[in-house]
């Protein structure tokens, strides 16, 4: 099964129409049962959580094979740090993204900020479209 990675924007549409979906349905002769507004905060927390959730199913849907390869790359890149920088600052997060690199596959931002899991979907995107030729020095772990 192949998951593509969708854009911020379609998720949050995505998460927002489920989220005010689900209160649409049902009612008395057809009418929404009233709803509680839940602010901001509140979709934006929804919309966090669908993001990771789809986020996980990139990852999930990489054969087995390139998540054991990425898993050893993070090991040698960060040691596992999804939080890491390198000391000269140009490489963050678990597989060591440049500022360019994160961009190309989408990501938004500083590469260490992102979630473990964002980070992850965007490695398997980017493992998909260059191999392991990112980087270099551990690819061949």
């Amino acid at each position: 099964m192949k998951v593509r990675l969708m854009s911020i924007a379609t998720v949050a549409a995505t998460a927002a129409t489920v989220f005010m979906g689900s209160w649409a349905i049902g009612g008395a002769a057809g009418q929404a049962p009233p709803v509680k507004h839940c602010g901001s905060a509140c979709a934006e927390r929804v919309r966090a959580k669908a993001l990771e959730r789809h986020y996980q199913r990139v990852w999930s849907s990489a054969p087995a094979a390139m998540r054991a390869h990425l898993r050893r790359i993070a090991q040698c890149e960060s040691t596992n740090n999804h939080r890491a920088v390198s000391a000269n600052g140009l490489y963050r997060g678990l597989l060591q993204f440049d500022f360019t690199t994160w961009g190309s596959v989408g990501g938004r931002g500083d590469p260490a900020a992102a979630t473990r899991w964002e980070q992850w979907a965007r490695g398997v995107r980017l493992y998909r479209s260059r191999g392991a030729q990112p980087w270099p020095v551990c690819k061949n772990r």
